[in-house]
């Protein structure tokens, strides 16, 4: 998609039969460091833009004012407001990013999927969502209204007969929106949406849409997990709630896809018997409070039994009395009804039947988490524990409070007597009594030498007894919540269920969304329930290419040198251009790389821009460097033998790279500034020669200098043989004139002993040396000979082997491609000689297998002056089928060069050939040393 500003120019055409006008125009592409400006027209019908053309070139003065200037028509703008560009004020048009056939945007929603749909197939296709597809001509937009609740109960059956109910009766209506854009843009939503696909707070929900809570039973999955019957027996009946779900994607490329979600009411209720056995644990410890309560009171009740025993001379009566209560009726309303704790939001225990409901979104977040994010993680787990026992532990501080407020409220009425006689009176309550208030404790006759706190000890000894029966409620009833019930929570929920929300995933260019996952029996069936889903992709936009470099950025005016262009989108490109000018060749390496060919070009910096049918790339600069010119060369002439210092004059020489006198390099030179060079001619035969100067701008047209001969200037006229292996050991003829006292031969520089023959004649023997042409020059009193060329051979080299497989029984005939094959002596298979070879020509062999197995490498042992090569991995043997291979027999090699082995001795031939290679190379050593 390409920006651009559109400014008319000139005067408008009007056509009355189509009521359109056509409008001139200058267009400025976006993101150009400088304005090019291009022309051309647009169509303008009903105040839109509906047909828009374009010169390929810019164009300046006149042009384009004729009636051919109609041409290159960019693309015809679709219909629909994807494209509609409004006419502005003062003659200006902003045309928005475009759309292009080519372009393709996808998108999906979907409510309910997964494979625990799956299961059911009817009810996966009744659930079928919404999908959008535009290939950059049309939008297209898909919506719908799915009333999951007429689905009702749905009983999946997953692997194994388990029985999953899926309740969809509260699910309500939900909204599936797809919508795919020309422009390469797409949005899918599901769940609670807007018409146009939004989602979150504050949206106003599609006509119709009005979603609700669906239900999942787990309690056949929790019975497969294979814990201990008393642990999965605290979980029994398993649900999985899921209220207000709602999931959108949305992308507009080449922008990334972006994902979000909104999720409420997410919760678990769930069976225990431990807390259903709770109420009457706590009755039964009450009947135990009431049964102390009962026993203060009568004339052998703790009371009076306490009393009787005071220190009193005589014999003791006493007669007691306590308040009627009825403790177990003050704390039934505590038992009745969903028991909360404001300090431990999100759980609800139903005592009558032992059932927990949890409301996740007050244990952790629901919305705004990372993608993937697990709800039932293990400090959600745990943080549910202990919320399960801060409610049951609230359960019982209120029972204890309340028991407590009930008793200290019961008033306690005593009289003991001696002989009939009262001695100590008692009116006041329990409360008091245990506060240590005697107030309501009288004294008479004999009890007037008692302390008051000895009775109010005797007193206070049974009713404390109260206490300790209160107190003891509460480790009674709580031990088996946290013993048996908070244990089994980790384990269970762990391995039966995963829940995370957020879900996020590309896979082939699709982006999906899903709000919330459900995954049963995580660690087995891991079936998955997903609610609320959405997707968007592949999205693309037929862009232009972007070019962001080019190496090398400047080059010769002769143009010529290969440039690399990188940069991104370049798949499909149709041209590179400099300055307008076409590249000599251009190739598209990959979608980041072009190379392109310079074409000449005056001295200067130009655009480089490469052509695609989708638009043309932002300029980079190329330089095109003068080529260097030659004034003088000073002095104008020297000896054949070199050594002469001359100043060359002119332009452009900086960075000069090369000085060469009739082809052959100076022995040196010098780049003094940008018009100097001195150079130092090398040994060349008698005669004029052009002198070269090579630099980034190119080479300059030759200057002129003269060697001039020599009296017993040494020359070489021939090599013989002027090649051979890399390995050297090569015995060379050099002729010419001149060698006569000959102080040095050298080979690429490197003094090499020699024979002077004759004045014609010299000998040497090549040292090893890298394969290539290298110099060979002759020295004499008289000076050094021009050098004349030797060429070293590359050693054998092994490139393919085709085919590279073949059966174990051997007997595949492969052709080696490499080189130096001429004479080579031996073709192995891993350590295995082939049974036969063939030396077709110094670059191809053609061999038999022999038996073996595996992968292995193919050498070639070439002849002495080659060496072996080895091409590691180069051939697998093939099992054969329904059994192993076997050993086939030997061939007889054919023709000349042809090897022969036999297979059934493979180690002794490979020796063979070895030392046979070795052999060889010694005896030619040998006899080159004695020429």
């Amino acid at each position: 998609m390409t920006n651009v500003a559109l400014r008319r120019v000139g005067v408008h055409i009007r056509d009355e039969s189509r009521g359109e006008e056509d409008h001139p125009f200058r267009a400025i592409t976006a993101g150009r460091a400088e304005e090019r400006i291009r022309v051309g027209l647009v169509t303008v019908s009903g105040g839109h833009i509906v047909k828009s053309v374009l010169f390929r070139r810019p164009l300046s003065g006149t042009e384009g004012r004729g009636p051919g200037w109609r041409r290159a028509l960019l693309r015809p703008a679709a219909t629909g407001g994807a494209l509609a560009v409004l006419l502005g004020g003062a003659g200006l048009w902003a045309l928005p990013a475009q759309a292009a056939v080519g372009d393709q945007s996808a998108a999906t929603g979907q409510y309910l999927s997964g494979s625990l749909l799956g299961l059911d197939a009817a009810l996966a296709a009744s659930l079928g969502g919404e999908a959008a597809v535009s290939n950059g001509t049309a939008d297209q937009t898909n919506a719908n209204n799915l009333d999951v609740g007429a689905l009702g109960v749905v009983t999946l059956t997953a692997p194994g007969g388990i029985q999953l109910p899926l309740d969809l009766g509260s699910a309500g209506v939900v909204g599936q929106y797809a919508s795919a854009l020309q422009d390469g843009s797409s949005v899918g939503a599901s769940g609670l949406i807007s018409s146009a696909g939004a989602i979150g707070t504050g949206i106003t929900p599609a006509p119709g849409v009005a979603p609700g809570p669906l239900s999942l039973n787990l309690a056949q999955a929790v019975s497969t997990l294979g814990l201990p019957t008393a642990t999965l027996d605290e979980l029994s009946q398993l649900d999985l709630t899921a209220g207000v779900t709602a999931a959108q994607a949305a992308q507009a490329a080449p922008g990334a896809a972006t994902g979000s979600y909104s999720l409420a009411n997410v919760g678990l209720t769930f069976q225990s018997p431990t807390l259903a056995a709770l109420a009457a644990a706590i009755n039964t410890q009450v009947g135990t409070v009431q049964g102390a309560v009962n026993g203060l009171a009568g004339p052998s009740g703790t009371l009076a039994t306490s009393l009787d025993a005071l220190p009193i001379g005589g014999i003791l009566t006493t007669t007691a009395t306590v308040g009627a209560s009825d403790l177990q009726a003050d704390i039934a309303p505590l038992l009745t009804g969903p028991i909360t704790d404001p300090a431990n939001p999100g759980v609800s225990i139903d005592l009558s039947t032992g059932t927990v409901t949890v409301d996740l979104g007050q244990l952790t977040a629901l919305e705004g988490l990372a993608p993937g994010t697990e709800l039932l993680s293990a400090p959600v787990i745990a943080d549910l524990a202990a919320r399960i026992s801060g409610v049951v532990g609230s359960l019982v501080t209120r029972v204890e409070n309340t028991l407590t407020t009930t008793v200290d409220g019961l008033s306690v009425t005593a009289v003991t007597s001696v002989i009939g006689a009262p001695v100590v009176t008692v009116d006041s309550t329990i409360g008091q009594l245990l506060a240590g208030d005697t107030s309501g404790i009288t004294l008479a006759g004999v009890g007037l030498g008692l302390p008051v706190g000895t009775v109010l000890s005797a007193l206070t000894t049974p009713l404390t007894g109260v206490g300790t029966a209160i107190s003891a409620i509460g480790p009674t009833v709580l031990d088996p919540v946290t013993s048996t019930l908070l244990p089994a929570l980790d384990p269970v929920l762990s391995q039966v269920l995963s829940l995370t929300v957020n879900n996020q995933a590309t896979t082939g260019g699709v982006f999906t969304e899903t709000a919330l996952r459900a995954t049963v029996l995580p660690a087995a069936a891991a079936l998955t329930l997903d609610v609320a889903n959405a997707s968007v992709g592949p999205n693309a936009v037929v862009a232009a290419p972007v070019a962001t470099s080019l190496t090398p950025d400047s080059g010769p005016e002769a143009g010529g040198q290969t440039v690399t262009i990188t940069g991104s989108g370049f798949t499909g490109s149709t041209g590179v251009t400099f300055d307008g000018t076409q590249a000599t060749a251009f190739a598209v390496v990959d979608d980041t790389t072009i190379t392109a060919t310079t074409p000449a070009h005056t001295p200067g910096a130009v655009d480089v821009v490469v052509q695609h049918p989708a638009g043309d790339s932002a300029p980079l600069t190329y330089t095109y460097l003068a080529a260097p010119t030659i004034a003088s060369v000073t002095p104008p002439q020297g000896p054949q033998t070199g050594g002469t210092l001359v100043t060359i004059t002119g332009t452009g020489f900086t960075g000069t790279t090369d000085v060469t006198f009739g082809g052959t390099p100076a022995t040196s030179f010098t780049v003094v500034n940008d018009t100097t060079i001195t150079a130092t001619t090398p040994a060349h035969l008698p005669g004029a020669v052009g002198v070269v100067v090579t630099a980034p701008g190119g080479q300059s047209v030759p200057g002129d200098f003269t060697f001039l001969p020599v009296v017993n200037a040494p020359v070489i006229t021939g090599l013989a043989p002027d090649h051979g292996p890399f390995t050297g050991g090569t015995t060379v003829i050099i002729t010419g004139g001149g060698f006569t006292g000959a102080t040095a031969v050298t080979v690429d520089g490197t003094p090499v002993p020699f024979t002077v023959v004759g004045d014609g004649t010299i000998t040497i023997v090549t040292p090893p040396h890298a394969a290539g042409p290298v110099p060979v020059v002759v020295t004499t009193p008289a000076g050094a000979t021009p050098p004349a060329t030797f060429t070293y051979d590359p050693g054998t080299t092994v490139t393919g082997v085709t085919p590279g497989t073949g059966p174990e029984s051997g007997g595949t005939t492969v052709t080696i491609a490499g080189g130096c094959f001429t004479g080579a002596t031996g073709v192995l298979f891993g350590t295995t000689a082939a049974r036969s070879f063939t030396v077709v020509d110094d670059a191809t062999i053609t061999a038999v297998s022999p038996a073996g197995t595996g992968t292995v490498g193919v050498t070639v042992v070439g002849s002495p002056a080659c060496g072996a090569a080895t091409l590691p991995a180069a051939f697998v043997y093939t099992p054969a089928a329904g059994g192993t291979g076997t050993t086939g027999t030997g061939g007889t090699g054919s023709l000349a060069s042809t090897g022969s082995t036999s297979p059934t001795t493979p180690l002794l031939a490979f020796a063979g050939l070895l030392l046979l290679a070795g052999a060889a190379l010694v005896i030619d050593r040998r006899r080159r040393r004695a020429l």
